[in-house]
């Protein structure tokens, strides 16, 4: 048995946010990820690896679904250290300082992306990710070009469904139902938590797993807005 379900790895942020003139802070990014695994499971056993921590400023319109942020996500870094667990989840690849550590780690590895740096096409560091996921807005590779680059497969979302690119060349579509007037702060972190939450049922292939995550999501923004 694994000393862990979830082993989180990445920034974590004070989030300062702007909704109109209404001012709030907050705390992002792993921060996202470990709370809605524990609104899914409180029961889960997750270990947060903080590597990075910064700060953003981030301007939120609710009825738009839209937000953007200026973010210095590095201002302090640590070398993690890496445990033992069954579903490993990177976070911000493309921003982290240091990536070396991820050739440590076993068992299935998951990773995402941001808003920021391009992503480096490192074959020695994407060959070790089973599953990238990967905002469309924030995707300024080709999806079949990434997909050559990792372990096993890339997912590309939207707020309306989301494409896997498979390493040997085959696509699937999943369609989720856009929920307007949400709070888009922190969905992506959402999803991917739904999406770790899955594949720790080994009895659930991939596409379920995909699927599932989307109509979980959907299901959490039509209840939060009540």
């Amino acid at each position: 048995m694994n000393a862990f379900d979830i082993a989180l790895y990445g920034h974590l942020s004070f989030d300062n946010i702007y909704e109109g003139f209404n001012y709030k802070t907050s705390v992002g990014c792993i921060g996202n990820v470990w709370s809605q695994l524990k609104f899914i499971n409180p029961d889960l056993r997750v270990k947060v690896e903080v590597t990075d921590i910064g700060e953003s400023l981030i301007m939120a319109d609710i009825k738009q679904c839209k937000r953007t942020s200026i973010s210095r996500l590095s201002l302090k870094t640590n070398t993690p250290i890496v445990h033992d667990a069954s579903v490993s989840h990177i976070m911000y690849l493309n921003e982290l300082t240091d990536v070396s550590f991820i050739k440590d780690i076993k068992g299935f590895v998951t990773a995402d992306t941001c808003n920021g740096k391009q992503l480096k096409l490192d074959k020695d560091i994407l060959g070790c990710i089973d599953l990238l996921l990967i905002s469309e807005e924030d995707l300024v590779i080709e999806a079949t070009l990434l997909a050559s680059y990792v372990r096993n497969h890339v997912l590309v979302h939207t707020p309306a469904g989301s494409i896997l690119y498979s390493k040997n060349g085959c696509q699937q579509q999943f369609k989720a139902e856009f929920v307007p007037n949400i709070n888009v702060l922190g969905a992506g972190d959402k999803f991917a938590a739904y999406i770790l939450a899955g594949l720790l049922d080994y009895t659930q292939s991939t596409d379920k797993v995909i699927q599932k995550a989307h109509d979980s999501l959907t299901h959490y923004f039509k209840n939060e807005k009540i």
